[in-house]
């Protein structure tokens, strides 16, 4: 990953870093998601496969559950999440 420039990193008073979250944070974080996006899960299986598949960033994993809020059924299932990440 490349770094910003000493220039521009000198406009900001303090640096912070950030780390990814476990597998069971962020499982649990997905949870709340679907419950809060009403949406079904195929399987208990389901999110700890989105964890694991999205390398455990949130983004990656929040955007295989946005294609399910999109979907008429608003499931995820285990091939929504294999094809998200093939």
């Amino acid at each position: 990953m490349k770094k910003l420039g000493r220039t521009f990193r000198r406009r900001f008073s303090a640096e912070e870093e950030t780390s990814l979250p476990s597998t069971d944070e962020l499982v649990r974080f997905l949870e709340l998601r679907c419950r809060h996006w009403e949406i079904r899960l195929e399987d208990d299986s389901v999110l700890p496969l989105v964890a694991r598949r999205s390398k455990r960033i949130t983004s990656e994993a929040i955007s295989v559950i946005a294609r399910a809020a999109g979907k008429r059924d608003r499931q995820l299932t285990r091939e929504l999440v294999l094809k998200q990440f093939d």
